[in-house]
């Protein structure tokens, strides 16, 4: 399917300007406990660079005009950047406050771009190759979080927001972290079955990519301790760059 220049425009104005319109809405409703951690204290609302209104106002910019450019392209991915937005304002964002099981929808907020993606190109039903991609952001984002929940488990209790750190012992979270960094590793390598992956050199690639990941993770879990976690933050960062260029290597070099 032909997908122009101009349609790759609107498809990324649109979801960048709905991430902005759903990060508002994240940072209004928590304006006030953004105060209490250092690292969200300096966010426009809580430091007094606008004010709520203000953010309010530029907020509902950001859903009304992402909404035409993307559905100028599809309704599908109009519902879906919508439902993206409800996703994360108001379920994960809230549920924060309540259980460390907020990780969940917060996770599925990064699965639904590629969707979008998916049907703004213009294509109408789904393959298993994009299925297993968004899978795979889902996956990805366990990790990340629970990296972020050790790095700032003090803020987070400043804040109110229900931590797995504060909840189980440093043994249990490791395990826990090290089962969903596998479980990512695995639907990375199920790539080429999909067509995500189709060229030898993808396929090495992808293994050596996938066995390095796991085999660092593990040494970090299990030789360096629950903190030093933290340190492979970059790494699991890396991990996604490099994977998105591999596929994207794949279609565009042969």
């Amino acid at each position: 399917h032909s997908f122009s220049a101009g349609s790759f425009f609107l498809m990324f104005l649109g979801v960048y300007l709905l991430s902005m319109g759903a990060s508002g809405l994240n940072e209004y409703y928590e304006r006030e406990t953004d105060k209490l951690m250092k690292r969200t204290a300096s966010r426009p609302i809580p430091s007094g660079l606008i004010s709520p209104r203000q953010a309010l106002i530029a907020i509902a910019l950001f859903i009304i005009i992402g909404s035409l450019c993307l559905s100028v392209l599809s309704i599908y991915a109009l519902i879906l950047g919508l439902i993206n937005v409800v996703l994360y304002a108001f379920i994960y964002t809230p549920l924060k406050y309540k259980t460390n099981l907020a990780t969940i929808p917060g996770g599925l907020v990064g699965a639904i771009p590629p969707l979008m993606g998916w049907y703004a190109a213009g294509q109408q039903q789904l393959s298993l190759g994009i299925i297993f991609f968004a899978a795979f952001m889902f996956l990805w984002q366990i990790p990340h979080f629970l990296i972020l929940n050790l790095r700032f488990s003090e803020d987070y209790k400043k804040a109110g927001i229900a931590t797995i750190v504060g909840e189980m012992s440093s043994t249990k979270f490791r395990f826990i972290f090290l089962i969903w960094t596998v479980c990512t590793v695995l639907i990375s390598l199920l790539f080429p079955s999909v067509g995500l992956i189709t060229q030898p050199i993808q396929l090495y690639a992808c293994i050596i990519i996938n066995i390095t990941v796991l085999l660092l993770f593990t040494y970090l879990v299990f030789h360096k301790g629950g903190e030093r976690i933290i340190k492979g933050n970059r790494y699991m960062h890396l991990y996604l760059l490099v994977q998105f260029l591999f596929i994207l290597f794949g279609q565009f070099a042969f």
